[in-house]
């Protein structure tokens, strides 16, 4: 006969048996949360990646729209003449209101309805030569740069100096940044503050070798810069670019067609325009389109800036950065 295990030992094997079983489906069930953590993880970095190359994407798109927009405008200035809606005998001229910011959320379909109803989407178009080149502004107007810190012209003036006593040529500025590295400008001469202008408002490192600005779409603070410019006839000119409702970048801003006709647009001293003809001019070549976006209720941003070189013949982008923000 056969004999029959203890009592004990049989429920002691079950017993093992059985904790081996809970272990294995703690193990089972950690390793089933890992997986589905991680793969609910996985899914929001994929969601977050498709959401900042969309807003990179339409960003890009904004500044391409910029242009387009610059450009379209450029030809049409010498090819179509309309009424201007102030009155006065200024028929037959164009104005062209390309700067400051546009919406363009109505230019994507489909991307800003329902949850995205609220994302911004824009461009905004900046004129690089309504500021002076840092490398050809004359040094006359560079010692009208009083409200900044001593010492700020002399050091502009010995940066583009260096190398002319060698016998080679000077190197130019390239990034307009690079005046944060001199030893007389301080953070604060880059920045400005409430009550002044700073350097990066008035300079730029683009344009033509002849040291002008636009006096269409130059500021207060860089007209004010000119040689013996008097302070009244600068608001002549902005109140006349303004138009009628007296705001800047608005739909009736009117604009100079020619540096000679300023004198028949404002009721100023003709003579008192001698440093607006030595030192402006009316049409630019040079702009700075960014274009901006944002998803997830504006939690990421991107923003795409570019410098190009717009005529009615060709594009030419200069300069192209981007960067993407949020969680």
């Amino acid at each position: 006969m056969r004999s029959t295990p203890p009592r004990g030992t049989v429920r002691d094997r079950q017993g093992f048996v059985l904790v081996c079983v809970l272990w294995i489906l703690a193990i089972l069930t950690v390793m089933t949360l890992g997986f589905g953590r991680r793969a609910y993880l996985d899914a929001r970095a994929a969601s977050l990646t498709l959401d900042q190359a969309q807003a990179r994407h339409i960003a890009r798109g904004a500044v391409r729209r910029g242009v387009a927009e610059v450009q379209m405008r450029l030809l049409l200035r010498d090819r179509i003449r309309l009424p201007v809606e102030s009155g006065g005998s200024e028929s037959g001229r164009l104005r062209l209101r390309i700067y400051g910011s546009t919406d363009l959320r109505d230019d994507f379909e489909g991307l800003f309805d329902g949850d995205y109803a609220e994302e911004r989407c824009g461009v905004r178009v900046e004129d690089e030569q309504g500021r002076f080149n840092v490398n050809t502004v004359p040094e006359e107007i560079l010692e009208n740069l009083e409200d900044l810190e001593f010492g700020v012209a002399s050091a502009i003036l010995e940066r583009r100096a260096e190398g002319e006593d060698g016998g080679e040529s000077p190197q130019p500025i390239t990034v307009l940044e690079e005046l944060l590295l001199f030893e007389d400008i301080k953070p604060e001469d880059w920045t400005g503050d409430g009550e002044r202008a700073g350097l990066r408002d008035l300079f730029t490192v683009f344009g033509e070798d002849e040291a002008r600005v636009n006096v269409n779409t130059a500021s207060r603070e860089v007209l004010m810069l000119l040689p013996d410019i008097e302070e009244d006839v600068v608001d002549a000119i902005l109140a006349y670019r303004a138009g009628p409702d007296g705001m800047l970048f608005t739909q009736d801003d009117q604009e100079f067609e020619d540096i000679a006709e300023i004198s028949g647009r404002i009721d100023v001293d003709p003579a008192a325009l001698a440093p607006i003809a030595a030192h402006c001019m009316t049409q630019s070549e040079f702009f700075r389109i960014t274009g901006f976006a944002t998803r997830r209720q504006g939690r990421i941003r991107a923003q795409c800036m570019a410098v190009c070189s717009i005529t009615d013949q060709a594009t030419e982008i200069l300069l192209w950065k981007e960067e993407v923000g949020g969680p």
